[in-house]
């Protein structure tokens, strides 16, 4: 089955440049820090949101319905992105390999 990984997800790295690998690898990292934190700050609201009594039920339902829908997609957006970092790191280190022989 094909989801967002899958259109996220580089496998082939070789044919890159090495900057573009190190490009990758750090804007990979760095959304996925920011999507981790965003998730974490998400739950947070969530949680806060439901002991407020100035907090609608409705809006509330709303909320949470669109929370949801967007956590349904984060994981897997997370992954990709974490495994193109992971994957432009080995290039690299392959790459550097090579250079040392």
């Amino acid at each position: 089955m094909t989801d967002i990984y899958h259109h996220l997800s580089q496998p082939c790295m070789r044919e890159s440049s090495t900057e573009a690998l190190r490009e990758m690898s750090r804007d990979c990292d760095a959304a996925v820090s920011g999507l981790l934190a965003g998730m974490r700050a998400m739950g947070s609201m969530a949680f806060w949101a439901c002991t407020s009594e100035d907090y609608a039920e409705e809006l509330a339902k709303d909320d949470l319905r669109d929370l949801g829908e967007s956590l349904m997609y984060l994981p897997r957006i997370v992954q990709a992105l974490s495994e193109n970092a992971n994957n432009a790191d080995f290039e690299l280190r392959q790459r550097e390999a090579k250079v040392r022989k």
